[in-house]
């Protein structure tokens, strides 16, 4: 506290300390393994290609969400990296998963699984194709993200017979 009252005198000295301060939280929060991204999800119509404007968005690990734009753009932010066992245990993953729903008048319910979020950055990406409703049958799409064809290869190559 003598150290506060001191560093007042001088602006400088606490200017230093308080970004000290700042530091030492956000390397607790990387020593905790704490990896965060963010992503620009878009909503379409499947079939006409054209952007789907206030669509509800939601990540349901963590509960964010946003309604799309006039472009059907939402964006998503501070979403953990959640990795998939699997490809964590065999090869590595550098990415997590996330389960994404969108829910927009008109439309069927929409879910994408397994949608990747990579570490402190803007994806620029996944575009969600909503079906109208009235399809025979079918009350929501569900769709599942794969991992890039690079990490697919090496995952195959594990398991491959000798």
């Amino acid at each position: 506290m003598l150290i506060i009252f001191y560093a007042m005198k001088d602006k400088r000295i606490l200017i230093i300390i308080i970004a000290s301060i700042a530091l030492l939280i956000a390397a607790l929060s990387a020593a905790n393994g704490i990896r965060r991204g963010s992503l620009r999800v878009q909503t379409v119509n499947a079939y006409t290609m054209e952007p789907i404007a206030g669509a509800y968005v939601v990540v349901a690990e963590c509960k964010a969400s946003a309604y799309t734009n006039s472009l059907g753009f939402a964006y998503l932010n501070d979403i953990p990296l959640l990795p998939n066992k699997l490809f964590a245990d065999a090869i590595g993953c550098p990415w997590g998963e996330a389960s994404l729903f969108a829910y927009a008048e008109g439309y069927l319910p929409y879910a994408l699984l397994h949608a990747a979020v990579y570490n402190n950055t803007l994806r620029l990406g996944p575009t969600l194709y909503l079906f109208p409703e009235g399809e025979a049958g079918v009350n929501v799409t569900t769709m599942i993200e794969s991992p890039k064809e690079a990490d697919m290869q090496r995952l195959i190559e594990l398991y491959r017979p000798k």
